[in-house]
Formats: C-alpha cells, sequence, structure tokens
C-alpha cells in the first residue's frame, strides 16, 4: 500500500471520535506489528513525532514512537511473547538511533496513552530512558543507555527506578520488583549514566534508598557497583535548601530495623561509629544508638 501511495508512512490515525491521533508507526508499535513499524521506517517514517489527544479543550501531546516502545515492551515480559519481544528490541535499537540523530531521545511525557489504557507516570516527565527506569525493564534500559551513553541523568535516573511500580504486567511481589530494579542497575553499569554517592532532593542516595524500601538484592548490586556505605554528598546551590541526609546504615538500623541489611552494610565496610543524629545538640553514632537500646 505505501508502494502504490495509498498509505504515506507519516500518516495519523484517529481513533474515539476523534478525541485521539496517533501517527501510524505508533499504532503499528501498539498493536504489537513490529514488522509494519519497520517497513514504515524503511519508508521514511519519522521519529520525531508524537501522538495527540483532543478530549478537553486544552490540546495535549501523547508519546513518540520510542516512548510507545518502551512502554509496550514492557508488557511483554515473562509468558510466551520471548520471540516477539526480540523483535522489539530489535525495533528499540534502531528508533533509539535514529531518535538521537533527529534531537528527539530526550523527549519527555508524562503519560502514555494506548488502545488499551492510559499508564500515568510520575508527577515529572520522563524521557524514555528514565520510562524503562520506572518499569524496570533492564534490556530495554540498557540499550538505551547505550544510545544515551553520557549526560547528567545521575541521581535523578536512579530515582525513577524506586519510584511507584506501575500495572504494566500483573502484580509483582516484592521480591521480583527489588530483582528487576537490580538487573537494571546492572544493565546500565559502565554507561556513565549513574550518581551512586550524591543525595537526591528528599537527602538519600540510591543505596539509602534500597535499604528504606528493604530491596537487599539492589542494595547489594549497589555496593558491587561501587556505592559507599556511608552518608552521600550534597550538590545543591549554596544556601539553598539542603535536605537531612541519613547514611544507609541509620535507615537499615533505625526505619527499617533489617538485620540482613545492617549485616550486609558492615561486610561492606560501613562504619558503626559514623554521626548519623544530633539530638538537643548531642551527637551520636549507630553503634551508641544500637547500645542504648539493649
Amino acid at each position: 500500500m505505501i508502494k502504490h501511495g495509498l498509505v504515506h508512512p507519516n500518516s495519523f490515525l484517529f481513533r474515539n471520535d476523534f478525541s485521539f491521533c496517533d501517527p501510524i508507526l505508533s499504532c503499528c508499535i501498539d498493536r504489537g506489528r513490529f514488522d509494519l513499524a519497520e517497513v514504515l521506517l524503511e519508508s521514511g517514517a519519522h521519529v520525531d513525532i508524537c501522538g495527540w489527544s483532543m478530549q478537553t479543550t486544552a490540546i495535549r501531546c501523547g508519546s513518540s514512537p520510542l516512548q510507545m516502545l518502551v512502554y509496550r515492551l514492557a508488557t511483554m515480559r515473562g509468558g510466551n511473547n520471548g520471540v516477539k519481544r526480540r523483535e522489539g528490541l530489535s525495533l528499540l535499537r534502531r528508533l533509539a538511533e535514529a531518535s538521537k540523530e533527529m534531537g528527539c531521545l530526550g523527549w519527555k511525557l508524562r503519560r502514555v496513552e494506548t488502545v488499551q489504557q492510559t499508564l500515568f507516570l510520575t508527577e515529572h516527565d520522563c524521557n524514555a530512558l528514565q520510562l524503562a527506569c520506572l518499569l524496570r525493564d533492564a534490556e530495554v534500559a540498557r540499550v538505551l543507555g547505550e544510545a544515551v551513553h553520557s549526560g547528567a541523568e545521575g541521581v535523578e535516573l536512579c530515582s525513577f527506578l524506586f519510584a511507584a511500580e506501575q500495572s504494566v504486567s500483573g502484580h509483582r511481589s516484592d521480591a521480583e520488583l527489588d530483582l528487576e530494579c537490580a538487573e537494571t542497575l546492572l544493565q546500565l553499569e559502565g554507561l556513565g549514566l549513574l550518581d551512586l554517592d550524591t543525595v537526591n532532593r528528599e537527602g538519600d542516595t540510591p543505596l539509602s534508598l534500597a535499604c528504606k524500601r528493604g530491596m537487599e538484592k539492589t542494595a547489594e548490586a549497589l555496593l558491587k557497583m561501587g556505592a559507599l556505605p556511608r552518608k552521600g554528598r550534597w550538590k545543591g546551590r549554596a544556601g539553598g535548601h539542603r535536605p537531612t541526609i541519613r547514611s544507609p546504615l541509620f535507615v537499615s538500623l533505625v526505619q527499617r530495623q533489617s538485620e540482613s541489611l545492617v549485616s550486609l552494610l558492615l561486610q561492606w565496610k560501613a562504619d558503626p561509629n559514623e554521626v548519623v543524629v544530633v539530638v538537643g545538640g548531642e551527637a551520636f553514632s549507630l553503634l551508641q544508638m544500637a547500645n542504648s537500646r539493649t
């Protein structure tokens, strides 16, 4: 149909009484027709394009083909989707490189709207790599990380890994989420994208976040990647808001009360004499706090 001029590779399709319009490339991806998406790319389909929503008086831009593919691949984990997912990962590499060339690899969005459902993301917009981290899809994160391979993702990228789980593949246990998070981090290792020892706006490093959530496999992965088992550093502006910085050991002992996490951190040379709390002008170490509770 494209060859005979019946369909243009950059056509849009309308749905829901013209409330939504999507590039035909995104529609093929949404329906899992990665073979047709490849044909469209071969025929010159644009990747620096997005869908549009006109449900209200305001017109809102939707996801790009790359963002749609990241979401679609996350729904294909497990089950009998191995072959189809491999096809999608091959398409992802091509889309990521094409998006990088066109300057749209870092485009951000707040929601992904498909034919089946709308996926609401975090309160902050996120790009394709951040979306892969939010969905904890290790293979997809690796492909996109290799395409980015530099930049100031850092602490923000890690924060997406620990954000609320999105229900794209059914219910996942805490152990499954922990494993997915650890695997995603390991896939991003060595790409220069992660800052493991700087705290976020809430005063947490990736390691203290993992400890706060009781994610032992993730904590171990971070330690193996070089995360320091102590307080992180703050890179905010001088004179600006400085969060209360807690060490991973403090979080594990006082907030999580996890003996296994404390043991893990001590194995990696966490300092039990590190000053972590100041109460009434007095400073306490974790060892002093532990002794005071016995």
